[in-house]
């Protein structure tokens, strides 16, 4: 095995201490080949048990690949059972020989250097097999959170690409820093490094990476999509495109909002498109003049145009109040839509149906109206009194 001298040094040395270990890795690796080569030269019998054991695994590692694409066709694309195929076809035939070299020299009871030798080779292999079974399994998962969205993982084209990107350069930098490792070189420097480079970048960047990430909160939570109609403090629109940094609204007057967004997700927002129906709530009014029996009767009236109309559900209409000028009713419905111009034209027709039968019922509905008494001045009393005495 392999040991650097440990050293201290700041993250402005880590090229050269990088360079030292690799060199150093690369000698200690050629003295690894001549002393496998020695061993094989004097006992050649004994790799017939290392071939025996890494075609099994080979065969294995090829029966694993088959499998994972039999599971791909089971399900639907993304499904869980499409991706399980896709993470088993990910499977390294390399990975394997390796595998199989270093169980066949430890049943042929090789010396200690060669079993050293390949169990550094296995664990190599196993870190970037393991590398890339991880980015592929979070990419599918990735692309099968943005397929859910709607227009599908095309609609997210850029910003999945980006997400992708960022996590391909966790999971390998995380891969190369075991790696080092592993094979003895110190890469405290190196982390070092990188880690003051990304607060910097961090730092410079921050405004644009919490757009970034409050996209990408858009984009897996999910709280609002394309189409959909929005309220949030003083503006209303239909959502137009949600992009990794900014979402476009076009206004109900018609121009286009464009709102970053942090901006956006730090405000209540109301997706009107997720109604499963809307409330209604209707006041009418009848004059004071109407008899007993039409007024008991209106409620029914209302309830029976209300249950005729199509996707509309009747709650209660009743008497409330003696107002000012009318006996005001309160009509309350549900119109199960989330289409707001098919809920105005329903209202529409409910008030015009009310209309109609109240008026062929002769029963009127009430306005504002403001009766004025006012007190005769002393002349006219005296004038009415003289009249009254001649």
């Amino acid at each position: 095995m392999m040991h650097v001298q440990d050293q201290t040094s700041g993250p402005e040395d880590s090229p050269g201490i990088i360079a030292e270990g690799v060199e150093e890795a690369v000698d200690a690796a050629k003295e690894t080949l001549e002393t496998i080569g020695g061993w094989i030269s004097a006992h050649p019998e004994q790799l017939a048990y290392v071939a025996i054991v890494t075609i099994s695994l080979v065969v294995a590692a090829f029966i694993i690949q088959r499998f994972g694409a039999y599971l791909q066709k089971q399900g639907p694309e993304l499904g869980l059972r499409n991706i399980t195929g896709r993470t088993l076809s990910r499977v390294s035939i390399a990975a394997s020989v390796f595998a199989g070299s270093y169980l066949g020299v430890i049943l042929s009871q090789a010396p200690e250097g060669v079993t050293a030798s390949m169990l550094m080779a296995l664990k190599i292999a196993a870190i970037l097999q393991g590398a890339v079974l991880l980015s592929g399994f979070l990419g599918d998962i990735i692309l099968r959170r943005s397929s859910r969205a709607q227009g599908g993982p095309g609609r997210f084209h850029s910003g999945i690409i980006i997400v992708n990107w960022i996590k391909s350069a966790i999971v390998w930098a995380v891969a190369m820093v075991v790696l080092l490792a592993t094979a003895g070189i110190d890469a405290t420097a190196l982390v070092a490094g990188l880690g003051i480079g990304g607060i910097a970048i961090g730092l410079a960047a921050q405004g644009m990476f919490a757009d970034f990430f409050a996209g990408l909160s858009i984009l897996f939570d999910k709280p609002f999509r394309r189409g959909d109609f929005i309220a949030f403090d003083d503006f209303r629109g239909d959502v137009q495109e949600v992009g990794l940094k900014t979402t476009r609204l076009r206004a109900l007057s018609g121009e286009q909002i464009v709102i970053r967004n942090t901006n956006l997700l730090n405000h209540t927002i109301q997706n009107y498109q997720r109604l499963r129906e809307r409330r209604w709530e209707l006041k009418l009014g009848v004059t004071y003049d109407t008899p007993p029996e039409k007024l008991g009767a209106i409620s029914g009236w209302v309830e029976a145009i209300v249950e005729d109309m199509p996707l509309v559900r009747f709650e209660r209409a009743h008497l409330v109040s003696f107002g000012s000028s009318a006996l005001e009713f309160e009509v309350v419905t549900y119109v199960q839509t989330m289409d707001f111009i098919k809920y105005s034209e329903t209202r529409d027709r409910i008030a015009r149906r009310i209309f109609n039968k109240l008026s062929e019922e002769t029963v009127v509905i009430a306005f504002p109206t403001r009766t004025l008494h006012i007190a005769p001045s002393e002349e006219d009393v005296r004038e009415d009194n003289a009249g009254n005495d001649t």
